[in-house]
């Protein structure tokens, strides 16, 4: 009987601290629109040459997107091909919040270029 008692008692502790894991998890959805959000601010920068600070928010606040412009290179010479790339460097602050409990932030730099003659975009996340 004292068995059956522990095994029970293991039981439970053991699904009430996954259950409490799993409810401390950022969702993938809302990792992915903070992911989405976070390149738009980097692009609108690099097109409009934004030197002020950029905030994008969610309508229910669960997201919120700062960025700033760390540098603006105006020509950079690809080795490969030869191309001209107008590039700029961003530095993002992200706030998630998926629940009153559960909150992350991620703070990264970003850096945009766009070819001068083929308008290709090179986009490379996190270079820091």
């Amino acid at each position: 009987m004292k068995f059956l008692t522990a095994l029970g008692l293991f039981v439970a502790s053991c699904l009430l601290v996954t259950s409490v894991m799993a409810a401390n998890t950022i969702p993938k959805d809302l990792r992915d629109d903070a992911e989405y959000m976070m390149r738009k601010v980097v692009e609108d920068i690099h097109a409009r040459n934004l030197r002020a600070v950029v905030t994008d928010k969610t309508l229910d606040k669960s997201i919120q997107v700062v960025g700033r412009a760390k540098k603006f290179i105006a020509a950079r010479r690809d080795v490969k091909t030869g191309e001209l790339y107008a590039c700029a460097v961003v530095s993002l602050k992200t706030k998630i919040t998926a629940s009153k409990t559960t909150r992350t932030s991620i703070k990264r730099t970003d850096e945009i270029c766009t070819g001068s003659t083929s308008g290709t975009i090179k986009y490379v996340a996190n270079i820091r």
